[in-house]
């Protein structure tokens, strides 16, 4: 073993360590790096001679080291570990073509304890070490030119592929040559869809609509729900109202007929006879009487108009015609009346113990705004108890300049609204559905255009409507506001047809005399014994009192 220097000199690449003349006066870090540079540019004769002139034993991979002492070997390799290293790195180091490829462990005297400096060992293979890890040590200080600050664990990457303290991180203190705006585009072109123009062909143009005729095999019958549309409806009803005949005679189309030329714009439908025409168009309006209702209404507009032609010059416009309905099924009591047939067709039977005063509401309304003067027409108000909601913001294009509209600037023009009448009436559950102890129900029945006073106080009804809710508004105490319970709503019933029942004791209705029955009066007139003959049908069970009975007739 030679024995230590007795004056240690410092490493000729002057890094500041001690350095050994078995590295050619370097120390063992800077001797590695001149090793990995003279195998990374294919210089190995410097190498070569290294290894022929110092204290190193080479040993082939198959025979073992003899026994060395563990205080003066720093890093010896092992054999088998030599080995696997050869293999992983003969892919990537031409210079492991070399016969053989035997392992080089270098040994070395370590220091004295005098010395107060640590000289490192290095175990070196004949495999160099792999670039990029050179490159990646050597990315330890900042890459800009003017810095090379040592970094240690503090180092930015920056995308243009350097290395930068704190100082010189961003784009501009080191004049980055990356491209973020073009990589920003990049990204979005990926991340958004790409619509090609065949898609886009003919997106503002209107296009041509049609409706099917539900086929042409089962003209009677829907296929689906999606068949179910406005058009095809409205068709439906108006074949409905032309074709329906009993017995070759029109009743729908000769009813219309004569009630339009009479000024009475309403007719009677017998829900019966529109089962026997479309089953399936019945069911729906049963369902959703408050959407198929209007169109129902529509197609017997355009009927009239087309069969009620030439009409008079005065009467040029068409009037609407209401849709009254009535059924033959058995009446649901107002007891029955639960959440599960809201806005729905519903038929029950009661009397009728209250009437308000006729009233006007509008179905069609016109707003104006109090600032910009902007006018809103024809506003179609939903039939029924529930009013329209005012919008609270003007919805017209401010100029520039012009200061905004205030909140809630709308008011209605009464001289532009188009109104109908209505009336409030008041169901009560007739007698004999009444359980034993327990009081009568009631119900507020809404009644519009033709329907009003048709109901008396005291009539005993039979009607059709639908099934509604509306807010339940109460006013209070303190204050006299309005107080509202949310999601809690009071039920009625929008009228869509009454029949008042004469059946039963002291029942009784206005009633109508027919043409014969007129003629019959006539010639009972006529008569020369028509005074006996009224007083003789007076009480005829009491035998007599002829006198009492002639001034009761008379």
């Amino acid at each position: 073993m030679e024995q230590p220097e007795s004056n240690p000199t410092f490493c000729t690449n002057n890094c500041g360590f001690y350095g050994s003349s078995q590295f050619e006066g370097m120390c063992s870090k800077c001797f590695r790096e001149q090793v990995n540079r003279s195998y990374s540019t294919g210089r190995t004769n410097s190498c070569t001679s290294f290894y022929s002139s110092s204290n190193l034993s080479v040993t082939s991979p198959n025979i073992l080291e003899d026994e060395v002492g563990t205080d003066n070997v720093i890093s010896p390799i092992e054999n088998d570990n030599s080995k696997e290293e050869l293999k992983q790195e003969n892919h990537t180091s031409p210079l492991l073509h070399v016969a053989s490829a035997p392992t080089i462990s270098t040994t070395f005297d370590s220091p004295t304890k005098n010395d107060t400096d640590i000289v490192e060992s290095s175990s070196l293979s004949a495999s160099p070490i792999n670039s990029s890890n050179v490159e990646k040590k050597k990315r330890n200080r900042c890459t800009w030119e003017t810095c090379n600050k040592k970094l240690g664990l503090t180092g930015f990457d920056c995308r243009c592929g350097g290395q930068f303290c704190s100082l010189h991180r961003y784009a501009n203190e080191h004049n980055c040559t990356f491209d973020y705006k073009e990589h920003g585009q990049n990204e979005i072109r990926k991340n958004m869809p790409v619509v090609q123009a065949e898609r886009m062909a003919g997106f503002d143009d209107v296009g041509v609509f049609f409706s099917d005729n539900f086929g042409a095999d089962n003209n009677n019958e829907f296929d689906n729900e999606n068949d179910l549309n406005r058009a095809s409806i409205k068709k439906k009803f108006k074949m409905f109202i032309r074709e329906f005949h009993i017995n070759n005679l029109f009743i729908y189309r000769e009813m219309l007929r004569r009630n339009y030329n009479s000024r009475r714009y309403w007719i009677d439908i017998e829900l019966r006879h529109l089962s026997d025409y479309d089953d399936n168009l019945c069911d729906h309006l049963k369902k959703q009487p408050a959407e198929l209702l209007p169109l129902f209404e529509e197609a017997a507009k355009e009927v009239a108009d087309e069969i009620t032609r030439p009409r008079p010059d005065d009467d040029v416009d068409m009037h609407d015609i209401q849709i009254m309905l009535m059924n033959d099924a058995h009446p649901l009591h107002l007891r029955h009346l639960k959440s599960e047939y809201v806005s729905k067709l519903v038929k029950t039977v009661g009397i009728v113990i209250a009437a308000s005063s006729v009233r006007t509401k509008a179905s069609h309304i016109a707003v104006q705004c109090r600032s910009c003067r902007n006018v809103i027409s024809n506003i179609k108000v939903k039939p029924g108890l529930e009013g329209y909601a005012m919008p609270r913001k003007c919805n017209s294009v401010t100029q520039p300049g012009q200061p905004p509209c205030p909140l809630d600037p709308y008011f209605v023009m009464p001289d532009k609204c188009q109104c109908i009448d209505f009336q409030i009436l008041k169901l009560q559950e007739a007698p004999e559905f009444v359980p034993h102890g327990e009081m009568p129900k009631h119900i507020q029945l809404y009644c519009d255009r033709n329907l009003v006073d048709r109901a008396m106080p005291g009539n005993k009804i039979t009607l059709v409507g639908i099934y509604c809710i509306k807010r339940n508004v109460a006013m209070g105490k303190m204050n006299g506001k309005e107080k509202s319970s949310v999601g809690t709503r009071q039920p009625y019933v929008r009228v869509l047809g009454i029949r008042i029942d004469t059946d039963g004791v002291g029942r009784s209705s206005a009633q109508t005399l027919t043409t014969a029955e007129e003629e019959e009066f006539v010639r009972f007139s006529h008569s020369s014994d028509v005074y006996e003959t009224i007083a003789n049908s007076i009480a005829p069970s009491i035998y007599g009192a002829s006198d009492v009975k002639k001034a009761v007739a008379c």
